[in-house]
């Protein structure tokens, strides 16, 4: 087997395992979507014991982890104040904080903070990460 050496072939490539990854994802969304109306119960759907919903958020935070390495260097764009960082992560807490509320039914209102809180504190150190490769302002 021969190695691809012609850039454009590489990036044809690299579309090509990107729209696979997307096709992959809507199918498990569709099947998870599925799952909800069949059975009425969220809490059932959305736990790590439903392989569907594990493969779903292993491979999202796979891709946003190293996608970062990928949009890394920005070197055009000036550096974001640990302000309008900590700005970004209190709204990623609220909009995750909510989902996780209502997902979880509105039982378990301190699973939803702690969720919230994990995701935001993620949010942080990647855009903390991010902004190493930024200009000075």
């Amino acid at each position: 087997m021969k190695k691809i050496k012609d850039e454009r072939l590489i990036l044809r490539n690299l579309m090509n395992i990107r729209i696979a990854w997307i096709v992959q994802n809507l199918a498990i969304l569709i099947f998870l979507v599925y799952q909800i109306i069949k059975s009425q119960d969220t809490s059932g759907v959305f736990t790590y014991g439903n392989p569907l919903w594990a493969v779903f958020t292993i491979g999202t935070y796979t891709l946003i982890v190293l996608s970062v390495n990928v949009s890394g260097p920005m070197e055009d764009k000036e550096k974001m104040t640990h302000k309008k960082m900590i700005f970004i992560s209190l709204g990623v807490f609220l909009i995750t904080t909510i989902f996780f509320y209502f997902a979880f039914l509105q039982v378990h209102p301190l699973l939803a903070l702690i969720s919230g809180t994990v995701v935001a504190m993620i949010i942080y150190g990647l855009l903390t990460y991010a902004n190493r490769f930024r200009d000075h302002q």
